[in-house]
């Protein structure tokens, strides 16, 4: 099994496997963000975006009004905004993530991509300790994916992943006006996954415990626990950070985003959803390749 970087993509010979995370992607309800993006430009007045905004980037009124003030609030304009708080979230995850594995590379067993390719190591010939980053595969159902740090003790392991999400995973769900049904509906993943809210506490859940229903089916292993290692920041002056790790700059609002430390979140193992999704995923690619 090969993995390749710059595509984010597995191969086992000249046959393409199937993500874990791209396949819970596409089990999300269906979303037209061109008329949510409207609806929210329109619904407010621009003084009232502007304090929408300056309250979702945590910064003061006069700085997302010398950043955005002068644009023309539109649908199109709106969409280009999220997807830069998008990407900085994005950009401090990613250093994290990079930081940390350096961190526990001296004491872990590390894999490491070599020249935009990884070779998977065999999962029946693993022993105990905890890896990083390690390639998890299936080849009767054609899926594959990288599991951030997981420990195997004898025929048990344990699966924790790191996310910077800018809300702490919670089971808490939000109820939205369904203007088709016409009532207030938690938000679901579309079937094989109906019944699962789509939040990222049940994401994370479902990958971690599709990950862990791939091991089982190498020597016997057995998952004892899924846990989310939620990273919490803060964003602070540049000459406030002191020897903090700083995850992220952002000078135009004169901060930097600092680590504070991780809370761990355990997750259920939900093995008859990620049952259902490797079974999608080998249908997926029966009917791609037949």
């Amino acid at each position: 099994m090969i993995f390749h970087a710059d595509t984010h993509s597995y191969y086992n010979g000249d046959e393409k496997y199937l993500g874990v995370t791209s396949t819970i992607g596409k089990m999300k309800q269906p979303t037209d963000w061109d008329q949510i993006a409207e609806n929210y430009v329109n619904k407010k007045t621009r003084r009232e975006l502007l304090e929408d905004l300056a309250k979702k980037w945590k910064i003061t009124f006069r700085q997302a009004r010398e950043k955005w003030g002068n644009e023309e609030f539109t649908g199109p304009w709106i969409r280009t905004v999220w997807k830069d708080k998008s990407e900085r979230a994005l950009a401090g995850g990613s250093f994290f993530h990079d930081w940390k594995e350096i961190q526990d590379s001296d004491t872990c067993f590390y894999n490491p991509v070599v020249n935009n390719k990884k070779t998977l190591l065999d999962l029946n010939e693993l022993t105990d300790g905890t890896y990083l980053e390690l390639g998890v595969y299936a080849h009767q159902y054609y899926t594959c994916g990288q599991v951030d740090k997981i420990k195997f003790e004898g025929k048990y392991f344990d699966i924790s992943d790191y996310k910077t999400d800018a809300e702490k995973p919670s089971t808490e769900t939000k109820a939205y006006w369904n203007s088709n049904t016409g009532r207030s509906e938690v938000k679901k993943f579309i079937s094989p996954l109906s019944h699962i809210p789509e939040t990222n506490y049940y994401k994370h859940a479902l990958q971690m415990s599709t990950y862990s229903r791939m091991l089982e089916l190498y020597k016997g292993y057995k998952c004892r626990s899924l846990t989310v290692k939620y990273v919490h920041t803060e964003y602070r002056h540049p000459l406030q950070a002191g020897d903090d790790l700083v995850i992220h700059e952002e000078p135009e609002f004169d901060r930097v985003r600092v680590f504070l430390g991780l809370e761990d979140i355990e997750l259920p193992y939900l093995k008859k959803e990620a049952e259902a999704i490797l079974k999608y995923n080998r249908n997926a690619y029966r009917q791609k390749n037949r």
